[in-house]
């Protein structure tokens, strides 16, 4: 695969911490099956995991801050806003991956809050329910001080009973997007502080609480790869092996029953991955569970290293062992390894036969030369896990759900692509890249679309994490190979890269894109190379390289409609082509030609693409002319232009007396100008 060191591997040390936190950790889908309109609260209160949202950075959005404090008007703890930055700014109180449920139905049309506003007149309060591309808006008058805020969806614009709707937005003094609302106006920002709380979705009441999500637990494992083994397929699956090695569960000749045969061929870092994240509901040790044990057969004539690598969604922990030819009980102490943490989650487990150069700590063996060699591995201890613990429940199958990004105001997955990817935010830029929604730059779909700029000074592998699914999506199935979206670049011949990931490895395909808008298709179905789409690998996140390999210069580039698993990007209009002004009729004068009495001109039939822009001059002569021109008056026509008179009525004046008037069109657009110019008046009594 081209990006295994450039793009992609550097890449992953943003996908790879950030976007491999355990499947369900950042979901962005909505459920596969249909979700239930089920009771939920918002206290506000100690252990509300519904009610953290809102504080958190993804709360907020528009300039305002938001915080959970007592508060001195209602109940216990209360949603602090404070409102500033621009007139929309809002606070998102849910968000799709906060529960399962949706949050309005048919039967559920009503949700409820408590609202204090310390402004000293009325103002309105909007809230706002999303599912996928469409939303709907509900506005109410709230009165200064305590409010008890009722919101009947059914009411308010958009409303659609049969959406699941899973992103709730709150804007306090604003209103104007629900078309319905005749109340107050929204006032000046100043700074001012609401309160929120106690809110009610689908009757709920206290009881209904989002519980705070419960730790993982260290859970004793154990991976035999025997016939009942379903954590045995995943190391010979296509999120198994990488960078070059390939590994198959069989019979073995060394080890008990059957094990995992891994060739090691490729790169020098080719390994394994025995468990990646949604293999299983665990940590992989904690402060009591340090140690995974293992068997390992060696057919090297001398000792190498072996490496064991955990990996959570902060961070690694790698222990190197020496192995000596043949068979090898190995037990790797991750706590005596590089990077260990015990309060880490790990929920990655990764082995490197014959490498070891990632952990410092280590100082047995070097490698040896790749040529083909076989290892084996077999009876894999987590946790203190014995042959009882074989794990028998497979993890659920991902669904390649249609999904078009269109970076609209409603479009909650594009939203989430905007700012740096870190932390528990996998989406967004890396390496030096900016992104932003902003208007479409002109020639595209119009409306808005992801702004990328690759920094100066950046990663020449700088992109974005656009889209990063939760347990239940994946980005494409056996009847979903394409990815198609609407490009614009500012330069010729410049490499677009698209790259799907199931870690530790990406598939990429890379595209030359011409200046100006275009649509990109990737049919990742045609990949090659180290790198070949299997509809047995679940690609879960997507990531974007710009002018791949490339320095950062500052560029501005946009993304439009993105769309995968069926979904349609649509066709960038084809601008009409640009003609010069042409003319089918000539301009006239028609009037009586007396002082005080008033010309008009007529300024004729024209075509042109764009549109022509009209220009008027009128010209007082000495000699009459009885045929029209398509050019100024020459010297022998004896015309003067008459000061001031450009437009297509003209007042005959004393000086005109004896004298003949004609007058000009001038048709002008991008392409260029043409002439009418009038026959004379009679002369002018």
């Amino acid at each position: 695969m081209q990006s295994s060191q450039t793009g992609a591997k550097k890449a992953l040390s943003v996908v790879a911490s950030i976007a491999l936190a355990f499947a369900g950790t950042v979901g962005i889908s909505s459920a596969a099956h249909a979700a239930d309109a089920h009771p939920v609260f918002i206290s506000f209160e100690t252990g509300d995991a519904g009610g953290a949202v809102a504080a958190s950075p993804s709360g907020p959005f528009g300039g305002p801050s938001t915080s959970i404090a007592d508060s001195s008007h209602l109940t216990g703890k209360a949603l602090q806003f404070v409102k500033s930055g621009e007139p929309w700014g809002g606070v998102n109180l849910l968000l799709a991956d906060t529960s399962a449920y949706k949050y309005a139905d048919a039967d559920h049309k009503v949700i409820t809050l408590d609202y204090w506003s310390n402004d000293t007149v009325a103002s309105p309060v909007m809230l706002k329910l999303t599912a996928g591309g469409s939303a709907v808006m509900k506005a109410v008058e709230a009165q200064p001080g305590l409010n008890h805020l009722s919101f009947d969806m059914s009411t308010g614009t958009g409303w659609d009973a049969t959406k699941e709707y899973n992103l709730v937005t709150l804007f306090p003094d604003f209103g104007a997007d629900d078309g319905t609302y005749t109340g107050a106006a929204a006032i000046d920002r100043t700074g001012q502080t609401y309160e929120i709380d106690n809110v009610s979705f689908n009757g709920g009441v206290a009881a209904d609480i989002l519980a705070a999500p419960v730790a993982k637990v260290a859970h004793a494992l154990y991976v035999s790869f025997e016939a009942d083994d379903t954590l045995a397929g995943i190391g010979a699956s296509g999120d198994g092996p990488f960078g070059g090695a390939s590994a198959s569960v069989a019979a073995s000749t060394h080890l008990s029953g059957k094990s995992l045969q891994f060739v090691k061929s490729g790169e020098v870092w080719g390994g394994v991955n025995l468990l990646i994240a949604g293999s299983t509901a665990y940590k992989i040790t904690d402060s009591t569970h340090k140690v995974i044990t293992l068997d390992y057969w060696s057919n090297d004539t001398v000792a190498s290293p072996v490496m064991m690598k955990l990996t959570s969604s902060s961070g690694t922990a790698m222990k190197s062992l020496e192995a000596a030819p043949g068979l090898n009980h190995l037990s790797f102490d991750m706590s005596t390894g590089t990077g260990w943490d015990a309060s880490k989650e790990y929920t990655v487990v990764t082995v490197f036969p014959d490498f070891g150069a990632d952990d410092s700590t280590y100082t047995g063996a070097a490698s040896i030369a790749r040529t083909g060699q076989v290892y084996e591995i077999d009876n894999v201890s987590f946790n203190g896990g014995t042959i009882a613990d074989v794990a028998a429940t497979p993890p659920a199958p991902r669904t390649a759900t249609s999904t078009l990004l269109t970076f609209e105001s409603s479009d909650a997955l594009g939203a989430l692509v905007v700012g740096a990817a870190a932390g528990d935010k996998p989406q967004g830029a890396f390496e030096g890249a900016e992104t932003s929604i902003a208007d479409a730059i002109a020639g595209g779909n119009g409306g808005k679309a992801l702004k990328i700029i690759k920094k100066t000074g950046s990663q020449v592998y700088a992109g974005v994490n656009v889209l990063k699914f939760a347990a239940d999506t994946k980005v494409t199935d056996s009847g979903h190979k394409i990815l198609t979206f609407n490009y614009y670049s500012p330069k010729d011949a410049s490499p677009t890269r698209v790259e799907i990931v199931p870690y530790p490895h990406a598939l990429g395909m890379t595209i030359n894109a011409v200046k100006g808008w275009q649509t990109l298709t990737f049919d990742l179905g045609t990949v090659t190379g180290d790198g070949v789409w299997s509809a047995d690998v679940e690609y879960t996140a997507l990531t974007l390289f710009p002018d791949f390999n490339k320095a950062g210069d500052d560029s501005v580039y946009y993304v439009d409609n993105l769309a995968i698993n069926g979904a349609t990007t649509p066709e960038i209009p084809v601008a009409p082509a640009t003609v010069a002004p042409g003319m089918t009729k000539g301009a006239t004068v028609s009037g009586t030609a007396k002082v005080g009495k008033s010309l008009t001109l007529a300024k004729g039939t024209w075509t042109g693409t764009p549109a022509p822009t009209y220009g008027y001059k009128w010209y007082r002569c000495t000699v009459s002319g009885s045929t029209a021109k398509t050019a100024a008056p020459t010297s022998a026509l004896k015309c003067s232009v008459i000061a001031k008179a450009t437009a297509t009525t003209y007042k005959l004046v004393a000086a005109d007396k004896g004298k003949y008037i004609r007058a000009m069109v001038t048709a002008t657009n991008s392409k260029g100008a043409k002439y009418s110019l009038t026959k004379t008046t009679a002369k002018v009594s």
